[in-house]
């Protein structure tokens, strides 16, 4: 409507009224950066030496492929395929599929960086007939990205089967479209295959990546992560003892241990701890008291 109006009505005819120019598509392309900054971003990441390894290797075979179809003047035959991602929750799996996203884009493998992340709500109707319709419609979304499909094996039970029945079938003819990451426990995940012999096959073990629980340093790691991008320091016997925590905290974990998660949250237990004990100081604090955290804090 703008470029027409801005042009003198004498020239306006039908066929300019209903013509659409691709300038009248509001678009606006995807920020692109290189491969060497998403896997600097990659190996930045606390722990999860096996996850590099894996993508660096993706980000290699998928250029040597590039760069072979240039030398023999030919189109690239990118090896695009569907990923699981397994392992207890919080060691960064959306994270992960995130730059996933942004090396295939910048390596042109994918047209677009967008990660669509969805679970077993967001493809299931709440009547029956409506789960095929919904499941397709978000496939659909992420067609030229990357499907993310978080805790996938709940997928096995009621209308999630029907679900899982029309992925599989898109999962193959629309093959090279997108990515489906599907990610979830371990042993769930292994349960949920069986379900069904075709999603057994659209994920090769090649493309099934463990990620690891964090180590008690790693973990760490990442709670000090939160305390300097917070402003906080820890005195060294606060240090031991939350080191001490997370060490239990490892030690006793289960297959629900929140990895990175549990980390986050005890420095929000902690934080909520300090400030409990600043109410109760007398008198003006200084900003390094307030930002400095003691054992008692900790305990």
């Amino acid at each position: 409507n703008n470029r027409i109006i801005d042009m003198p009505p004498g020239e306006w005819t039908h066929e300019l009224l209903h013509t659409a120019l691709a300038e009248d598509i509001p678009y606006v392309e995807p920020q692109k950066v290189s491969v060497e900054e998403c896997l600097d971003e990659l190996n930045a990441l606390v722990g999860l030496e096996g996850v590099k390894t894996a993508l660096t290797k993706l980000a290699h075979t998928i250029n040597n492929e590039i760069e072979s179809a240039r030398l023999e003047n030919r189109r690239p035959d990118i090896p695009l395929g569907h990923y699981l991602f397994l392992g207890n929750p919080g060691p960064g799996k959306t994270t992960v599929a995130r730059l996933m996203g942004k090396i295939l884009y910048s390596m042109g493998a994918l047209p677009t960086p967008t990660v669509v992340e969805v679970g077993k709500s967001n493809l299931v109707g709440r009547y029956q007939g409506d789960t095929e319709a919904i499941t397709s419609h978000v496939i659909d979304t992420a067609m030229g990205g990357i499907l993310f499909i978080d805790e996938a094996y709940q997928l096995a039970d009621g209308y999630g089967r029907v679900a899982l029945e029309t992925l599989v079938a898109r999962l193959e003819n629309d093959r090279g479209k997108f990515v489906c990451i599907a990610a979830g426990y371990t042993f769930e995940m292994q349960a949920f295959l069986e379900q069904n012999s075709g999603f057994e096959s659209r994920f090769p073990g090649r493309n099934r990546i463990t990620f690891e629980d964090y180590t008690p340093g790693e973990l760490f790691d990442i709670f000090m992560i939160y305390a300097r991008k917070g402003g906080y320091t820890l005195d060294p016997l606060a240090e031991n003892a939350v080191r001490g925590k997370l060490t239990m905290l490892y030690n006793e974990r289960s297959r629900t241990f929140g990895n990175g998660r549990d980390a986050r949250n005890l420095f929000d237990e902690i934080k909520s701890n300090l400030a409990a004990r600043l109410a109760s100081l007398p008198g003006p604090l200084t900003p390094e008291e307030r930002k400095t955290i003691l054992m008692e804090d900790v305990l």
